[in-house]
């Protein structure tokens, strides 16, 4: 039942992002309110698309790299290299599910130079291939919400 109740919160909390916003998986949806993070993911968001590094979200954010690393773990539980990873799969699942660009087009927009590796990661967060998520998600009838989280794919 909890399972449940985790999905429905999580619904509403993707519903009232969109409601802000124009965009689909946006900052506020994906990144938690932590105001001494927020510089980080700010140049998170912006960059996500390039090749970016632990170094240049640090100087981006005005932090050392290990203080970096220590304030996202200790207020998130993720690391910089998490998020940016998190961030890139948000926009992934949303390109997945509302175009028909390939595997491939999608790796490099999100900010992946190798298709394979991309996959490989998809795979790892998510539990199944880029392929087999979008095509759960073309099958199934859920609602447009469900579709661009987590939850579309394996049902947790």
């Amino acid at each position: 039942m909890s399972a449940i109740a985790t999905r429905l919160q999580r619904a509403k909390e993707i519903q009232r992002s969109r409601t802000r916003t124009s965009t689909p998986d946006t900052v506020a949806s994906i990144f938690p309110n932590c105001p001494k993070l927020t510089p980080v993911f700010q140049f998170i968001d912006a960059h996500y698309r390039q090749s970016i590094h632990l170094d240049d979200v640090a100087r981006a954010a005005g932090y050392s790299p290990a203080y970096l690393t220590n304030l996202s773990q200790s207020h998130t539980g993720k690391t910089v290299k998490k998020w940016i990873t998190e961030r890139r799969m948000a926009q992934a699942r949303q390109m997945l599910s509302s175009t028909a660009q390939s595997v491939r087009q999608i790796a490099e927009e999100t900010g992946y130079t190798d298709a394979g590796y991309f996959i490989r990661q998809f795979r790892k967060l998510h539990g199944t291939t880029p392929k087999a998520w979008r095509s759960n998600c073309t099958i199934s009838s859920v609602s447009t919400i469900t579709k661009s989280s987590r939850l579309c794919n394996n049902g947790n």
